[in-house]
């Protein structure tokens, strides 16, 4: 968990997978698949393990069958160490493995600053690492909003020190890595939570919470000002004079694209392999000078044109299932509930879901979260 952020080499997670399986066959032996049942008894991994089987199946209408593998990598790991996960761990260790992650978003944070500050090779505009900038600032913004929920609940003082740190080192990284999606997917989610708790916001802890997110918010914006008003105005330029120009002009033409190959597929979609063909083939008649990109930066619009209405159902039935099965568990569910928000907001602006160690965090927390209400459903096989 500690060295999940810190993508180092390609084959990192694979080998961390092969590992969980050789572990499993020992511990388990003659008896794994007895125990693998216990996993698709808990409903948020039966459902997510129907959207997976369905991606694999898109490969049936898919022409780019090789391409298509190439997409599906994102859930090859997941397949393994979700019930490895779910088998091995107790709500208490889950907890642990959340804590951890927690602190490794501290440590690349620290990491983070040592290039703002030029301590080694970088430019300030790009603080990369092993890292992309998008991708970095995706997990700061975890990092602040982990370490909140953690201080809040947390008794030991030493252990509030800790989360205070992790929170002062997020926030200076998420504020000079240069992510305008992750800075606004972090203001939608201060906001949507605002709407979700309002009835608590006259108490003391909330009111303390939600004014050190605002200052965080003038922060960023203070910060970035002079890129978010030129996001603006290329925004403009798309609405007035049909231009698709700077990095949200072009980002416009991929989102007005893909709503087409979405109108085209709109049940069963392309298939995994075929929506970046269809992109390119449309761009292309269009005389197009972004024809050249592999995506659209919008998770949701890929998700729809390759896997269409049944794979984006199947996909957001399976995170609602899992946060409403561990809404009594309040810690859980505000872990929960604001990295998924996070994502979701995220995912408007990039494929966040297709990168490294995203999409790895992605599907591990969702095993975490699901070994919450492991009792319940245990109980129920008994």
């Amino acid at each position: 968990m500690i060295t999940t952020p810190f993508y180092f080499f390609h084959s990192q997670y694979p080998v961390f997978t092969v590992l969980f399986i050789l572990i499993t066959i020992v511990k388990y032996k003659k008896s794994f698949f007895l125990e693998l049942k216990k996993v698709f008894v808990n409903r948020a991994i039966l459902l997510l393990a129907c959207y997976f089987l369905y991606t694999y199946l898109s490969l049936l209408w898919t022409e780019d069958i090789e391409h298509g593998f190439t997409i599906q990598k994102v859930y090859r790991e997941a397949l393994f160490y979700i019930p490895i996960l779910y088998l091995f761990l107790d709500k208490q260790k889950a907890e642990v493995c959340i804590k951890l992650l927690t602190i490794s978003f501290g440590v690349y944070a620290l990491y983070s600053i040592g290039f703002y500050l030029e301590l080694y090779n970088s430019y300030k505009l790009n603080l990369q690492g092993t890292l992309g900038y998008e991708t970095i600032s995706v997990m700061m913004s975890l990092g602040i909003f982990f370490s909140l929920i953690f201080f809040y609940f947390e008794k030991n003082k030493n252990y509030k020190y800790m989360y205070v740190i992790i929170f002062i080192l997020c926030t200076f990284a998420f504020s000079v890595n240069n992510g305008r999606a992750a800075q606004l997917s972090f203001i939608l989610v201060v906001l949507t939570l605002v709407l979700i708790y309002w009835k608590k916001i006259y108490s003391l802890k909330f009111i303390l919470v939600l004014l050190t997110a605002v200052s965080i918010f003038v922060l960023v914006i203070y910060n970035n000002s002079v890129r978010f008003s030129k996001g603006i105005d290329e925004l403009k330029k798309v609405v007035i004079e049909k231009k698709f120009e700077g990095s949200w002009g072009i980002r416009a033409y991929m989102y007005l694209t893909g709503l087409k190959i979405i109108e085209k597929n709109p049940i069963f979609g392309t298939g995994a392999g075929d929506s970046k063909q269809t992109y390119r083939e449309i761009s292309f008649e269009e005389n197009s000078p972004h024809s050249w990109f592999s995506h659209m930066h919008n998770q949701h619009i890929e998700i729809l044109s390759r896997y269409g209405l049944i794979g984006y159902f199947l996909l957001i039935v399976s995170i609602v299932y899992l946060l409403f099965s561990i809404k009594k568990e309040k810690k859980f569910f505000m872990l929960g509930l604001v990295f998924y928000l996070s994502i979701f907001y995220n995912s408007f602006f990039n494929t966040i879901i297709d990168r490294k160690p995203i999409y790895i965090l992605f599907f591990v927390l969702f095993a975490l979260f699901s070994i919450v209400i492991k009792k319940d459903f245990t109980t129920k096989i008994k």
